[in-house]
């Protein structure tokens, strides 16, 4: 791919908002240029200011340079077309949004964030949830050099603080769009010490923690803890670890572990190596008679640990493997003064057994005007009235 970029002719204009999250103020008074990189190279050349953005903003992990970075070298197709619409004041980017359009798959031509290659929350890159930006945001969208007939954010957070302005922004632009909720994910608050956390769970919660931790202790145990204390051999080592645990549990089958593809490992080969060298890494292994057994990746930052992915060898399933990990998880947490652990953007089962706390989803879905995307506006209006209740549901068409 060329790492030519494009300077869209049409700037969005400042708007006047409040100062940043950091307590820096910006000067209103410039219009915001707008610019998009084409392909892997010209993600790569943003790697240090999109580094610097995001320190600073706190942002989802999935807006991390490693992990956009790693998604668009490891999952990206030869037919696929990879964008990145970055906002700039004056030299300084404020905001960045990587998008990808799949090649070859469908009669339309679909474009999402290319964070959402993974089951993470949907997010932009970003300091101030402001309209200039979001205007920004929008006219790179409008325009990103690729045609498209429907883009797609599949779990923005409900209280996103940018979502207002940006669905002003397609408003402004006559863009046609769709909000409508989607499945809640669960996240858990912390206490200050282990003994509250089980006492805000159920009777029978504990009793089954209680059962598993009589049955693991009979055996030769031991946790690992992969983080920025750890030496390169080690995080080396404990990877290696979480591997053979993928290698054996019931998702390589399915080819959805680690370990399923060389893409894939290599994919979290990369977020690991950057996430330790950032200071971010929590990668935990235990190993039963000293076999591989659960992991639990996690990435640590702002008082969260954001929870990557788990995993367990399913002939320790029975044993209670990763329920007994996941209570380790949980102490270490607690006992590192960590505030949240969030769970994946997509809901599953399980977790209700750790918490009763939800964040609630939104899927924001845009439709360019061309022909094809009118014909799929209409028909994903009638599924989703089919589908949902019309108060539950948002769109361009509601006053």
């Amino acid at each position: 791919m060329s790492s030519t970029s494009v300077v869209l002719s049409a700037q969005a204009r400042s708007q006047p908002h409040s100062q940043s999250e950091s307590g820096d103020g910006i000067d209103s008074g410039r219009d915001l240029a707008v610019e998009v990189l084409d392909g892997l190279t010209g993600l790569e050349a943003l790697r240090a200011e999109w580094t610097a953005l995001f320190d600073t903003a706190a942002r989802d992990v999935s807006m991390s340079f490693a992990w956009t970075r790693a998604i668009a070298a490891h999952h990206a197709g030869p037919a696929d077309r990879l964008r990145t619409i970055a906002v700039r004041r004056g030299r300084q980017l404020v905001a960045a949004l990587p998008l990808i359009a799949r090649g070859g798959r469908h009669a339309f031509r679909h474009v999402t964030p290319l964070a959402e290659e993974y089951n993470t929350h949907s997010d932009w890159l970003f300091g101030d949830a402001t309209a200039d930006v979001a205007e920004a945001l929008v006219a790179g969208l409008a325009e990103p050099g690729i045609a498209w007939d429907r883009f797609r954010m599949s779990r923005v957070l409900a209280q996103h603080p940018l979502l207002p302005a940006i669905v002003e922004a397609l408003q402004r632009r006559g863009l046609r769009w769709i909000l409508r909720d989607e499945s809640p994910s669960f996240v858990l608050r912390l206490p200050r010490d282990v003994d509250a956390y089980l006492a805000s769970r159920s009777a029978k919660f504990r009793n089954h923690l209680r059962r598993v931790e009589k049955k693991l202790e009979r055996r030769r145990l031991e946790v690992v803890v992969a983080d920025a204390h750890t030496d390169r051999d080690g995080v080396d080592a404990a990877f290696a670890g979480m591997l053979a645990v993928e290698r054996e549990s019931w998702k390589h089958a399915e080819r959805r572990a680690i370990s399923s593809s060389p893409e894939s490992t290599a994919f979290w080969r990369e977020v690991c190596d950057d996430a330790w060298a950032a200071g971010r890494l929590h990668l935990q292994l235990l190993t039963v008679d000293g076999t591989p057994a659960a992991h639990n990746i996690g990435w640590i930052a702002g008082g969260t640990y954001t929870y990557l992915k788990t995993s367990f060898h399913r002939d320790f399933r029975a044993d209670g493997a990763a329920p007994y990990l996941r209570a380790v998880l949980i102490a270490d947490l607690i006992r590192r003064h960590v505030d949240w652990l969030d769970f994946p953007g997509e809901p599953y089962e399980w977790e209700r057994q750790w918490t009763a706390d939800q964040r609630a989803h939104v899927m924001l879905t845009v439709f360019s005007g061309t022909a094809r995307s009118r014909v799929l506006e209409v028909l994903e209006r009638l599924r989703q009235y089919r589908r949902v209740r019309p108060s539950r549901l948002t769109d361009s068409t509601t006053d």
